[in-house]
């Protein structure tokens, strides 16, 4: 009995450093993400150096595991660029940055969680060949209005993107076609949940 005791013990001060050591991952890569997107990065949120991104202000979600799960800053002022290091966010699930001046390339790195992706109205360079492909559980892309970038192919995306179901991209350099299965089969999968 006594060694289960020191067993469980032991595995609850490793959870709680595991869950210590990923709230402070998450404060490092907010603090990367901030700084890139200009001088505005932290003011705009009230987001500080040395702060929990689960106590900010404003702008972030965080789950009960003090993981971030949502970043929402419309209109905050962005002028930077949106750096790769988004990417160590793993729990992100909400990214909402339209209304900014975002510009540079949209990062290409794996989202494997990321349903909403909200990146209209900014000055985005590029985007990248295949950048959707790393979305596999978006349900809604909106995009408008980035007429700076270089024109760029959806080829191959509805097979990628089986929970699409919101796709707003009129002003962004688009070539190409999307064929109209990919929402058809995000709706019946959405129809099947919502029935069972």
């Amino acid at each position: 009995m006594r060694s289960l005791v020191v067993v469980l013990f032991l595995l609850a001060v490793a959870v709680a450093g595991a869950s210590g050591f990923t709230a402070d991952f998450d404060e490092r890569v907010m603090q990367e993400v901030a700084a890139a997107l200009g001088p505005a990065g932290l003011a705009p949120l009230h987001w500080s150096n040395g702060t929990s991104p689960c106590d900010f202000l404003a702008g972030v979600t965080c789950d009960t595991n003090s993981r971030v799960v949502a970043v929402s800053a419309p209109g905050a002022g962005f002028n930077g660029t949106l750096p790769r290091e988004v990417r160590k966010l793993p729990t992100l699930q909400y990214l909402d940055v339209r209304d900014n001046k975002i510009n540079g390339p949209v990062p290409v790195a794996p989202f494997p969680e990321l349903r909403r992706l909200h990146i209209d109205n900014n000055n985005f360079s590029s985007f990248p060949p295949g950048f959707l492909f790393f979305f596999p559980a978006l349900e809604v892309l909106t995009m408008n209005n980035n007429s700076q970038s270089e024109p760029w192919m959806l080829r191959g995306a509805a097979s990628r993107l089986p929970n699409l179901r919101v796709l707003q991209a009129s002003n962004a350099s688009i070539t190409g076609t999307l064929s109209l299965s990919v929402f058809k089969k995000a709706v019946e999968k959405s129809e099947r949940r919502s029935t069972a």
